[in-house]
């Protein structure tokens, strides 16, 4: 491994992926996430030291652009993703056990301050229930649907989870609270440690998990 500063690097398919370069130069940043508008390409990033999510942005001295703090707190670690038509930017708060959202004005360029959509500051557990009397544990990364359903990974209680657009949240795949590698139908597998979630055009969901 090697130590350095960039928060966030890059690598394009010309050379098939194969040289790796900085986008973003970031002092003690501990970013955790990258989220690309799917409408406008722009870059955003947090910073899990300060709780910002930042902007990139070449025409600045330091190539970034400060925009909003979750929740007022540093020390946040984040997951976050743009829905398709990026208007709404989804922020699983990893380490405080819940998920935020912020609406993105495509004409003005602005982001909102982020607001509890699901799940209870620093309370951690398994409930489905509606917005904030839900319960998560660890949630991790998450993609939206094109019907405006946020699938993510609630790493520690071994599950893919799904809100739906009134803020519902359900269970989707795996066994609550239960880890293991057994394959089948959603509600009959069992995950460990799901991390990674992505979704293609069809609807198919990808997980993996770290274990």
């Amino acid at each position: 491994n090697v130590l350095t500063n960039a928060n966030v690097i890059y690598a394009t398919r010309d050379d098939n992926f194969q040289q790796w370069k900085n986008l973003s130069v970031f002092e003690n940043a501990e970013t955790n996430s990258v989220a690309v508008n799917p409408v406008t390409g722009e870059v955003f990033f947090d910073s899990k030291t300060d709780g910002y999510i930042y902007r990139f942005d070449k025409t600045k001295v330091d190539n970034r652009e400060r925009l909003v703090q979750v929740n007022n707190s540093n020390g946040t670690e984040m997951r976050m993703a743009f829905n398709p038509e990026g208007t709404v930017l989804a922020i699983c708060v990893t380490n405080r056990h819940c998920i935020y959202k912020a609406n993105y004005d495509i004409a003005t360029r602005t982001l909102s301050t982020p607001v509890l959509w699901v799940g209870q500051w620093n309370s951690s557990g398994y409930q489905e229930d509606l917005g904030g009397t839900a319960k998560l544990n660890k949630p991790f990364q998450g993609v939206f649907d094109n019907e405006g359903n946020f699938f993510f990974c609630d790493r520690e209680n071994h599950v893919i989870r799904k809100i739906d657009a009134n803020g519902q949240t359900t269970l989707w795949a795996g066994t609550p609270k239960e880890w293991g590698n057994i394959d089948g139908l959603p509600l009959e597998s069992k995950l460990r440690d799901p991390e990674g979630l992505g979704i293609l055009n069809g609807g198919e969901l990808y997980v993996t998990s770290r274990n």
